[in-house]
C-alpha cells in the first residue's frame, strides 16, 4: 500500500510505520558469499539448475525458488536490505556475464522483461523544483490546497504544479522509476500529511488518478480501507 501512496504524488518508497510490520523472508541464508558463488561455475550452475527445476536444490536454493514468484510480484518488498543488494548483484552478473543462464531464468520468472527494462538507463524527471520548501507548503493551508486543486483541475497551477500534473500518469505507470532521490524522500512528508489531515482531498485524488482501481488493486488497497491505524498514529 505505502508504495502506491508515494507514487501517487510523483514520488516513491518512503514506508509508513504500519507497513513495516509485514512479514519478511527468512534471513538465515543472508551470509552466503555471493561473490564466491559466481566465481565457482559448478556452484553457480547448481543454483541455476535448481531455480529452473533441472537439478537438486540446497536448502537456500529451495527457499529462493519458493520465494521468487512473490518477490517479483511485490518487487522484493519483503526482502531484507542484504537480500535486495544480493539479488541486484546476482542479476547484474548473470545479465552481463552469463546471458545463457539469464535467458532461461527470465523466460521462467520474468517473461515480460520487467527487471531488464527497469535496469536500462532512462530519462529522469526534471529536478529544477527539487529545492522547493515542502515544509513551508505543508504548513500553509492556502499553498497546499492550491497544489491539490491544481492536481484536481479545480484551480490554477504554478509551473511546478503544472509539471507535476502532467507527469503524474507516467509516474503511476512506471512506479516512479524516473523520480530523483529528493523527489522520493519528499513523498513521505507530502503523503503522510495529506493522508492524515486532508482525507477528503486525498479521496478526490484517488478518484481522479485511479478511477478504475487499477493501482489500488495492484498495491492491495481496498476502496473501503480502514484508516483507523493512521488516525491512531496521528494522535
Amino acid at each position: 500500500m505505502c508504495r502506491f501512496l508515494l507514487i501517487l504524488c510523483l514520488f516513491a518508497f518512503v514506508p509508513f510505520s504500519w507497513a513495516e510490520k509485514e512479514k519478511k523472508y527468512t534471513t538465515k541464508f543472508d551470509n552466503i558469499d555471493l561473490k564466491e558463488v559466481v566465481k565457482n561455475e559448478r556452484l553457480l550452475k547448481n543454483y541455476v539448475d535448481c531455480l529452473l527445476e533441472k537439478g537438486r536444490c540446497t536448502p537456500d536454493g529451495l527457499e529462493l525458488r519458493e520465494n521468487i514468484p512473490d518477490a517479483i510480484q511485490t518487487e522484493c518488498r519483503r526482502c531484507s536490505d542484504k537480500q535486495k543488494m544480493g539479488a541486484d548483484f546476482i542479476l547484474k552478473y548473470l545479465i552481463d556475464n552469463k546471458p545463457e543462464y539469464w535467458e532461461e531464468l527470465e523466460i521462467k520468472y520474468d517473461p515480460e522483461g520487467t527487471y531488464k527494462k527497469k535496469r536500462s538507463p532512462q530519462q529522469k524527471y526534471t529536478t529544477r523544483y527539487d529545492n522547493i520548501d515542502v515544509e513551508r507548503i505543508l504548513h500553509s493551508k492556502r499553498l497546499l490546497l492550491n497544489y491539490i486543486n491544481c492536481l484536481l483541475d479545480k484551480g490554477s497551477c504554478s509551473p511546478e504544479g503544472r509539471d507535476l500534473k502532467k507527469l503524474l500518469p507516467d509516474a503511476l505507470a512506471t512506479d516512479c522509476s524516473k523520480c530523483s532521490e529528493v523527489q522520493k524522500k519528499q513523498a513521505g512528508k507530502v503523503l503522510t500529511f495529506v493522508l492524515l489531515n486532508y482525507r477528503k482531498e486525498w479521496d478526490q485524488l484517488i478518484a481522479k488518478y485511479d478511477p478504475d482501481g487499477i493501482y489500488r488493486k495492484k498495491y492491495e488497497i481496498d476502496e473501503d480501507y480502514d484508516y483507523s491505524e493512521l488516525d491512531e498514529a496521528k494522535k
